[in-house]
């Protein structure tokens, strides 16, 4: 029972790390689409890179927030 449900959060971790990479996914590349983002406060930002779309970004998974880390301080 215990490994079920590692196995369970072992499937949920990798699923918050691909939704993050599935966001840039369309906005990299030479043929990279703008994404249209709005705020909390209504402020629009229409933008194609990958660090300001993380840095607008609202992450809540532990996951996610790390990835998102790595990827503003490495990339």
């Amino acid at each position: 029972m215990l490994l079920r449900y590692y196995y369970f959060l072992i499937k949920r971790n990798i699923l918050a790390a691909k939704s993050v990479a599935n966001t840039l996914r369309s906005s990299l590349g030479p043929k990279g689409l703008d994404k249209l983002l709005v705020s909390a406060d209504q402020e629009v930002t229409v933008t194609n890179d990958g660090a300001t779309i993380l840095q607008k970004m609202d992450v809540v998974h532990p996951t996610a927030k790390m990835v998102k880390y790595f990827i503003i301080q490495v990339g």
